[in-house]
């Protein structure tokens, strides 16, 4: 089976990797016995072959080092996990950020953590970041490969993302990212901040001293953009607001803050029903986004409650005629109409109209009623 491993038949060699991985989760036995001397000769022997079957072998050895503590150990005393990391240096473009995606497999929880900040891997990133040249190609593909790293890494729940940064300084380097003429990075960079705060520690150091510079320059990269760029902040924006169904006090103060950056003509909710009357997919479902997670916070009913602009809107079916369209409307109205204190905040005749369209469900249309006329 390990030596199938070199096969040329791609969905052969993936079965097999499958089956690695389900027989050795479910098996102590069988986990020693795939780091017997053997196993790990022809392991060893395959990952000296070409890249393919190589990072084949790898993506096993990191598979099965999450299985459990026992499995990851066996994976670091084999030396298969210092053979990914030895990678990092290679000169080929392929291969670093093939083995960068690795890395992002392994380190999904503490005992990965500690494992490659002991072996510099973190800090070998970090000084990829800081080095200054985003015109060299190669160095901007890894480093948006390296943003997406740390992005993952502030998902793990084991891992308290707010030593990382006190350590390695991640969100200077977001910033420093953010503000480069590389497009790539650029939206790499938004795209970050939306990862790092969708989580409530993220979004705390967001808006912490920690990164004093940071919000302001997306906020003033969000309010100078277009296109693509813009669309990407908007995407960010709706993470930033959406970090928890049921947000705190201090997390809906934070969002409320982000809100009123966000400026709008006259307002941020009539900029975003301005957006959702476009004829652009990707802008529209965006905002209609925003605005659901608006919804979830106390404020956000409050501002939507009170524009007649927006409730005559969203509740007229005639004007939405996608289906992804009418989901997300029916998302807001049922946010809104299903929260906690909704009778609090919105009145009556307006929940009875949000009642009612919830009733009907999100495609409901109404019956026409055709009168034949008898001449004769």
């Amino acid at each position: 089976m390990l030596e199938s491993l070199g096969t040329d038949d791609i969905p052969t060699s993936t079965r097999i990797s499958e089956l690695f991985v389900k027989i050795i989760t479910t098996s102590s036995y069988c986990l020693r016995a795939f780091f017997d001397s053997e196993s790990i000769a022809i392991l060893n022997m395959l990952s000296k072959s070409d890249g393919t079957v190589k990072f084949r072998v790898f993506d096993l050895i990191a598979r099965i080092s999450l299985s459990s503590p026992e499995a990851f150990h066996l994976c670091e005393s084999s030396g298969f996990l210092e053979a990914i990391t030895s990678e990092l240096k290679s000169d080929d473009l392929l291969i670093k950020l093939n083995t960068i995606e690795t890395l992002s497999k392994i380190i999904q929880n503490q005992v990965g953590y500690s494992f490659f900040e002991k072996a510099g891997v973190l800090q070998f990133l970090v000084d990829i970041l800081s080095k200054d040249d985003d015109l060299d190609i190669t160095l901007v593909l890894v480093k948006c490969d390296v943003l997406k790293f740390f992005g993952k890494l502030c998902e793990v729940e084991e891992i308290e993302f707010s030593e990382v940064e006190d350590k390695y300084k991640i969100l200077r380097q977001v910033d420093a990212h953010l503000l480069s003429d590389n497009m790539d990075l650029k939206i790499t960079s938004i795209h970050i901040i939306g990862v790092i705060g969708h989580k409530e520690q993220g979004l705390k150091l967001l808006f912490s001293s920690v990164s004093p510079n940071l919000l302001g320059d997306f906020m003033d990269l969000y309010h100078s953009s277009s296109g693509d760029v813009r669309l990407a902040c908007l995407q960010t924006i709706s993470c930033l607001f959406g970090v928890s169904e049921r947000p705190t006090q201090e997390i809906s103060d934070i969002a409320e803050q982000i809100y009123h950056q966000m400026g709008g003509n006259p307002t941020s909710i009539m900029s975003l029903v301005s957006n959702v009357k476009q004829g652009i997919d990707e802008l529209r479902m965006c905002s209609y986004a925003i605005l659901q997670k608006v919804a979830l916070h106390p404020w956000g009913k409050t501002e939507m409650v009170n524009c007649k602009e927006f409730i005559d809107y969203i509740i007229d079916r005639s004007t939405e005629s996608t289906h992804k369209g009418k989901e997300w409307r029916f998302a807001i109205i049922q946010t809104l109409y299903e929260s906690p204190d909704a009778e609090t905040l919105i009145a009556p005749n307006i929940l009875e109209r949000f009642r009612q369209y919830l009733h009907e469900g999100p495609f409901y249309v109404k019956s026409k009623i055709a009168v034949a006329l008898d001449n004769a």
